[in-house]
């Protein structure tokens, strides 16, 4: 037979096939076959397999790959791409078979090292995925995809630093190559080196614009970065690219619950839901937002979901679907919040460790000496604005005693211009921002500023940054007021307490040791001048004047009870009680802050199914801070929520002079309303039981004269009680400080301190 007739048509299919034009090489490989049938024609059935991959036939493409390989059985190339099939349908075990063999037959194949790595890499053996990287790239140290591979591998084995060099060696060999800028983009993420990643994951998308996955880590770069915005386009981008990637729907349904947009995020995490209806984190997730929204109408079945999908996880050794912070807002008891804790504060020291940063900063051997004889502490949070925390405190900052205490204040927050953060970076010694640094670079931060006492103010609330604290930058390390829980974490010495909100049987479920101050560890901070518009009449007839504008009835129509939380708080238990304390007050409204359409819509059904007219919830529109204290005169008495209470919400209305009924639960989160509503002197508004609550609630509305009483009272001790004497409270805090290095400073380990108002 001529050459020309065996070679010359295969080559012209080749060329075909390297043109794009599949149908004319397939010709071509058909007619060779026809015209010469034999066992000579193993590249014909390989170029043949390859045409049928490029269009979407996975299993024809094995079929001819498999005849290949059946007539050429030591072509290592062929047995290769045998296996790549394999390897793309999910058969790992047998595409390693075929890497194995093709490496055997030619250990100069670096193509087939690749490929065995890829496979390794795919059933989790890393080490040895590593090892066959190396040897392809040792065959061949050029080889972008094997380097690139090599780095994906070094970065699930937790060397960032390897990783990224990988990457970037890959790069300087295929400067196009959109995966390599996607993979260094997630490692330097990992390293919290954001606008780097960025950069990185830019790049992959230009040179890739449908590049799904590069558009969904951008989105959790600016996301981080507090660029919300940006970040939400990147998400529906993404999730656009990818309708089937339930992760992808889960994430824009997170952020679009940031940004309230109910009925978007509703539909993107039923649709993750609906992706993967067996996933924990997708139906968590759901389950969250529902919650959020006052749907409470699977209520109950999503509780018994959501802990049997908890306790598979923790048996597993993973951190649950159930964040701490969602953990706080259900009716579970202490022992299932420390699990919840625990899961992820563990889970983040292992991955501190695994990626070698445990010990990133050194515990500070400086004496206090050295700065004057003076403690430093260190205060961290992304909450320095116009928040509730900084709404409580912030004027502690400037109180502190500068002759024993030297102050930091390191913000990653928004710089907002608000007077809140404006007075506390006036008066702090120090105040820092450090929204830029990566999380080990912060620590090392902290670690060269000396910090003595690090007061962590966030917990696992928000964009936190208890990674740093995992690094341990400072010997003793406090959590204070923004967690109303454990944070479960052994790298946190010290919880900042009182008796009331952590009564001392809770000391098991807690891994800080407790820090009780006097009467509460709350502070009701006076707004600043430029907000301030409380402390109006406390009489009926002043609340009169001001109603009218806010659709209330007048106080001679209907009491008016009222509850600003956020609409998270709300439950079922709580919701039944309020419903019950309208049935016997006629004419009486719930004026409630209103968190948009879709939460008024379930609140008023949840009404009408519990005999309450819906036009008795009322609902007060979004309004700037000065015109919220203004408006408190309009109400009668705040009714707390039993499982997750008021607390910087609390405070405000006892300082815009309306008092707070309360009733303590089993938690933290549940006790916050008894501490400061018991350390103000009304401790007949801390009821004793449900029963109490709601026969206290109705009382008050039917004795108008024991409300104003109440009020008036209120009225002067919201000039002297301790939490709304700040210089006091801070004394008292120093005190705990102190105690807290005393025992530091003396080498003994964290142990519980009562703080007392006769201590030095």
């Amino acid at each position: 037979m001529s050459p020309d007739v065996t070679i010359h048509p295969l080559e012209r299919a080749a060329a075909f096939y390297r043109s794009g034009d599949l149908d004319a090489a397939e010709w071509h490989c058909a007619q060779l076959l026809r015209a010469a049938p034999g066992p000579g024609h193993a590249e014909a059935w390989h170029l043949l397999g390859a045409i049928a991959l490029g269009r979407g036939q996975a299993e024809r493409s094995r079929g001819c790959f498999e005849q290949a390989v059946g007539l050429a059985p030591e072509n290592a190339v062929f047995v290769s791409t045998l296996g790549e099939v394999h390897l793309d349908a999910g058969r790992v075990r047998d595409a390693e078979a075929c890497f194995r063999r093709a490496t055997s037959l030619d250990p100069n194949y670096e193509r087939g090292h690749n490929n065995l790595g890829r496979a390794l890499h795919a059933r989790g053996d890393l080490d040895a995925a590593r090892a066959s990287f190396e040897e392809a790239v040792r065959l061949n140290p050029r080889y972008a995809t094997a380097l690139n591979n090599l780095g994906a591998v070094l970065r699930a084995l937790g060397d960032h630093r390897q990783s990224i060099a990988r990457f970037e060696e890959a790069l300087a060999a295929r400067p196009d190559y959109p995966e390599a800028h996607f993979n260094l983009g997630c490692s330097l993420q990992a390293r919290g080196e954001l606008a780097a990643a960025a950069e990185r994951f830019r790049e992959a998308i230009r040179l890739k614009p449908d590049y799904a996955r590069a558009l969904f880590q951008l989105g959790q770069v600016l996301e981080e970065s507090r660029r919300d915005y940006d970040a939400l386009r990147c998400y529906e981008a993404a999730a656009r690219l990818q309708p089937g990637d339930a992760e992808m729907h889960r994430r824009l349904g997170i952020h679009l619950v940031l940004k309230k947009d109910w009925p978007a995020a509703l539909s993107a995490l039923e649709r993750a839901v609906a992706i993967e209806p067996d996933e924990p984190v997708p139906f968590a997730s759901l389950v969250c937002a529902r919650h959020q929204v006052c749907d409470w109408r699977t209520y109950d079945s999503d509780l018994e979901r959501l802990w049997a999908d908890a306790e598979r996880q923790l048996a597993a050794g993973k951190a649950t679907a159930v964040t701490p912070f969602q953990a706080l807002g259900l009716p579970w008891p202490l022992s299932r919040q420390l699990a919840v804790a625990r899961s992820y504060s563990d889970g983040l020291a292992h991955h501190l460790g695994v990626h070698g940063l445990a010990s990133v900063a050194s515990r500070s051997a400086r004496p206090p000496a050295a700065s004057g004889g003076r403690i430093r502490i260190g205060y961290l949070s992304g909450d320095f604005s116009d928040h509730p925390i900084a709404h409580l405190i912030h004027g502690l900052f400037g109180r502190h005693d500068r002759g024993r205490f030297e102050v930091f204040a390191y913000s990653f927050g928004p710089p907002d211009g608000s007077p809140y953060r404006r007075r506390i970076a006036a008066e702090c010694e120090h105040f820092e921002e450090v929204s830029s640094l990566t999380a080990v670079d912060l620590a090392r931060r902290i670690a060269a500023d000396g910090i003595d006492i690090l007061v962590d103010l966030m917990g696992h609330t928000g964009v936190n940054r208890l990674a740093t604290l995992a690094m341990r930058p400072a010997p003793v390390q406090v959590s204070f007021l923004g967690m109303l829980g454990t944070t479960g974490a052994d790298f946190i010495d010290y919880l900042i307490t009182d008796p009331v909100t952590t009564p001392a049987n809770f000391a098991p479920w807690f891994t800080e040791r407790f820090v009780t101050l006097p009467h509460s560890y709350l502070v009701a901070e006076p707004e600043p001048a430029s907000e301030s518009a409380a402390g109006g009449d406390a009489t009926r007839g002043a609340r009169g004047m001001s109603r009218r504008g806010y659709g209330l009835p007048d106080p001679d129509d209907g009491f008016v009870f009222c509850c600003f939380n956020s609409a998270y708080k709300f439950e079922p238990r709580t919701f039944d009680a309020w419903m019950r304390i309208l049935s016997q007050v006629p004419g009486g409204v719930l004026w409630l802050c209103s968190a948009g359409p879709v939460v008024e819509e379930n609140l008023r059904r949840e009404a009408s199914a519990r005999g309450v007219d819906p036009g008795r919830l009322v609902f007060a529109p979004f309004v700037p801070r000065p015109e919220h204290l203004r408006r408190h005169a309009a109400a009668d008495l705040f009714l707390d929520t039993l499982l997750y209470n008021a607390a910087a919400t609390a405070a405000l209305s006892l300082l815009a002079g309306v008092p707070v009924l309360t009733c303590p639960g089993e938690t933290f989160a549940s006790r916050v309303g008894a501490s400061i509503v018991g350390a103000v002197g009304l401790p007949e508004l801390v009821a004793r039981d449900v029963a109490d609550y709601e026969r206290t609630a109705v009382e008050l509305a039917h004795d108008p004269d024991r409300l104003d009483r109440l009020r008036t009272r209120l009225a002067t001790l919201r000039t002297t009680a301790p939490p709304f004497d700040p210089p006091r409270f801070v004394r008292n805090l120093e005190r705990a400080y102190l105690a807290i290095w005393g025992r530091h400073a003396s080498g003994e380990p964290p142990a519980a301190i009562e703080v007392t108002e006769s201590d030095g």
